[in-house]
């Protein structure tokens, strides 16, 4: 609710909501005959907050922006507490000293993904930070989330989940359920092919080329394993 209340002027100067020139020919065509549904204006208002989201820097001197990064740290390392900057923060896959850097592009709905998967799938979460520190299957956990961010926030510019927002009434809930699905198929990929960082690239253009051609399907999958696991708590 914080970030919903705060006044987003300068974000909306810069926001692209929606970008149709990289989409395959089968979206195209089904958009040209079928037309777009159209989103109710409260819709296109939650739609244009999530994407200033994006473009909202992490802010030292706003305590929920700290609350959330340190939360986030100490929920998946079991620490008790954290400083702003230091070696410690690779322990999550952040890649530097400060997060704020890796955060350059995505802005506070980085964290702010990262924090929904932990509240709502907080077992599939620590279970996929604890696959992230494995000895031969490593890989950089929060430098991966915001991939999965930047391409949620491609697949919403491309109109591939305007149909979804519409039928589920909530572009949050829809936009952070696509990033959990997008992680959810990589941790599938990682797992089961035991996989290592020597594949990284690889995977993460397959996750890519999937979640963009099929989003509604991933959601789906995500939402039965979801529900089947009571929300991955007993993984």
């Amino acid at each position: 609710r914080y970030f919903q209340n705060q006044n987003y002027s300068k974000e909306l100067d810069i926001i692209t909501t929606e970008d149709y020139e990289n989409i395959d020919c089968f979206t195209a065509l089904k958009f040209k005959i079928c037309g777009q549904p159209k989103l109710s204006d409260d819709l296109e208002e939650e739609k244009r907050k999530i994407f200033c989201y994006a473009k909202t820097p992490l802010n030292d001197t706003c305590d929920e922006h700290m609350r959330i990064l340190k939360t986030l740290f100490c929920a998946l390392t079991g620490l008790p507490s954290c400083e702003r900057e230091g070696q410690h923060w690779d322990l999550i896959g952040f890649q530097g000293t400060d997060p704020a850097t890796d955060l350059r592009d995505l802005g506070m709905l980085g964290l702010l993904q990262m924090l929904y998967m932990l509240d709502l799938h907080s077992g599939f979460c620590k279970e996929l930070h604890k696959l992230s520190q494995d000895k031969k299957q490593n890989f950089p956990f929060a430098a991966t989330s915001l991939n999965m961010t930047r391409i949620c926030l491609e697949i919403l510019r491309e109109g591939k989940l305007t149909a979804e927002l519409c039928k589920v009434g909530c572009v949050f809930t829809v936009a952070h359920d696509t990033y959990c699905a997008l992680f959810f198929l990589l941790f599938q990929q990682w797992k089961s092919k035991e996989l290592t960082i020597l594949q990284y690239n690889d995977v993460q253009r397959l996750i890519e080329k999937r979640g963009k051609a099929d989003p509604i399907s991933l959601l789906k999958a995500f939402r039965r394993e979801a529900e089947k696991a009571g929300k991955f708590h007993k993984i």
